[in-house]
């Protein structure tokens, strides 16, 4: 049996036969079951447009007055995500459990098994619903944070790079090009110690980075695009720890 923990368990049972709502809420008296019960498809659809965050798991059943079990999933097709759907159908057809599938519940469950096993396979869909949805808000969460980042790198004025062990530049600001005359696309994948006036002013500074050292304002001359030495003071830390 998978375990729940602590957690309340909000499901929504559609089903409009008085029998089989008696049965399914005898399967499902647990003290961690917050269970609701509608029974007529357009009041089931209403619901769950404006209440989809409210709800872990949606017991939906096929054949029911107002919308059937498949047109309420293609209505909340942008929402549906939000809850896991365990499809009930006392149909025996295979496509009937595949249509629904696609339409995107997590599984069925056909109304001649044996009730005493709904318990568990709610449990389970609505454990494997929330590692997707986990995964789901991690993925954008870390795009949202990519976005921000790349807004705040496009943004800077000083020249930020990021370089390898030996020096070659995989990521620059776009502000190269106003201080050094070179587009960001030129000068990635070159190597840093080209647009050093001293060349041995960079090996010090390359021993610096397979070291881990840190420095700050260190001052430099470089050369930028037609040549002229620029001044500049450069700040160093190592935010890679293996070889590229």
């Amino acid at each position: 049996m998978e375990k729940l923990d602590n957690n309340q368990l909000k499901i929504l049972l559609v089903e409009d036969s008085e029998d089989d709502i008696y049965l399914i809420s005898k399967a499902l008296d647990f003290e961690n079951i917050d269970l609701k019960i509608i029974s007529d498809g357009v009041d089931a659809y209403e619901y769950l447009k404006d209440n989809n965050n409210d709800v872990n798991v949606v017991l939906l059943d096929y054949k029911l007055p107002g919308l059937d079990g498949f047109e309420i999933m293609e209505r909340l097709s942008d929402k549906i995500d939000n809850f896991a759907v365990l499809f009930l159908t006392a149909d025996t057809l295979v496509e009937t459990a595949v249509q629904a599938m696609k339409l995107g519940a997590m599984d069925f469950f056909p109304k001649f098994k044996d009730y005493k096993t709904l318990y568990d396979q709610v449990v389970k869909i609505y454990l494997r619903h929330a590692k997707i949805l986990e995964g789901k808000i991690l993925k954008e969460a870390l795009i949202s944070s990519e976005k921000e980042y790349r807004m705040m790198f496009e943004s800077i004025q000083d020249i930020y790079l990021e370089i390898t062990n030996r020096g070659q530049i995989i990521e620059i600001t776009p502000s190269v090009k106003s201080i050094l005359g070179y587009d960001r696309y030129e000068v990635k994948g070159s190597l840093l110690s080209y647009y050093f006036k001293d060349k041995a002013i960079f090996e010090k500074i390359q021993s610096k980075i397979v070291s881990g050292e840190t420095l700050k304002n260190f001052e430099i001359d470089l050369i930028d695009s037609k040549g002229v030495e620029i001044k500049c003071s450069m700040n160093l830390s190592r935010i890679q720890s293996k070889e590229n």
